[in-house]
């Protein structure tokens, strides 16, 4: 499948790697179908996160275990309910400013994704996770 992405250009795509979002991303209500893109330049702690329908929508997303080695976060049954049950990888989203060192982190909304079912959810955790985390200096600004 052909889709045009945000900073990746066209791409073709295994359906099979489309993740639907079974609580949608906060704001974005009308989207629900995403695929999970790596650059192997960058790496694999960081990730995009892109609309299948809405070339314009994407997410930066950065593994939390490269800021927080200890983040396990509690999921509440209701959101493990709507990922069938179970996940296996969870990312927070990123909000990359002008000056790369002020980017930051939501861990209070991860997002999780079951791979085998291919869904995600964005949650809002109950535990006591800042909202934005400084990626490179290690401190919560909220």
């Amino acid at each position: 499948m052909l889709i045009n992405t945000r900073d990746f250009g066209k791409l073709d795509i295994d359906e099979n790697e489309i993740l639907t979002f079974k609580m949608p991303m906060f704001g974005y209500d009308e989207y629900e179908d995403y695929i999970v893109l790596f650059d192997e330049q960058v790496g694999d702690s960081f990730a995009w996160l892109q609309s299948i329908k809405n070339s314009a929508l994407c997410f930066m997303l950065a593994n939390p275990k490269m800021l927080k080695k200890d983040y396990a976060p509690e999921i509440s049954n209701d959101t493990l309910e709507k990922l069938s049950g179970s996940f296996d990888e969870i990312w927070l989203v990123a909000v990359i400013t002008d000056d790369i060192k002020d980017t930051k982190v939501n861990m209070k909304s991860p997002i999780l994704i079951n791979n085998s079912k291919h869904f995600a959810v964005q949650t809002v955790l109950e535990s006591n996770y800042p909202i934005r985390y400084a990626l490179f200096d290690d401190k919560e600004t909220d």
